[in-house]
């Protein structure tokens, strides 16, 4: 998958249509178990496209489709145990006693800072520095 593909906007409308009625598999059922533990971003998948852009939910910004692909990466990373230390951050902070879901959260933060300050300067993410930069999150 291309971090943020346009094209994948539509996808994730169509799964999350799809998985009220479907039962799906691979990446799409992946996603879909994301979305299912999202459900303050349900209305906003039938925007197609308008999903990509920032949304007000509980008084916050949110953008849906980053969001659930961010999630999608670092699930991805911590299920390939790539970068190692993703899945070591992880089980140490549900070990401190974080939820599944807020040390995804955690990570997730780390992950897009990095990416996005990347991309803004036009640089390659910082494998080196990410996997740093993940063991402030633990004590």
């Amino acid at each position: 998958m291309r971090l943020f593909d346009p094209s994948d906007q539509w996808r994730f409308s169509r799964i999350a249509e799809k998985r009220k009625t479907d039962t799906l598999e691979g990446e799409d059922a992946k996603i879909a178990s994301i979305m299912a533990s999202h459900p303050e971003l349900d209305p906003f998948w039938s925007l197609g496209e308008a999903s990509a852009s920032p949304q007000e939910i509980d008084g916050q910004m949110v953008n849906p489709f980053v969001h659930v692909t961010l999630h999608l990466v670092v699930e991805n990373q911590i299920e390939r145990e790539y970068p190692q230390e993703v899945k070591k951050t992880f089980l140490r902070l549900v070990e401190q006693g974080d939820t599944e879901h807020d040390a995804l959260h955690s990570i997730i933060s780390v992950y897009a800072n990095l990416y996005f300050r990347a991309l803004r300067k036009g640089q390659s993410f910082d494998e080196s520095e990410y996997t740093m930069t993940l063991g402030f999150l633990t004590v």
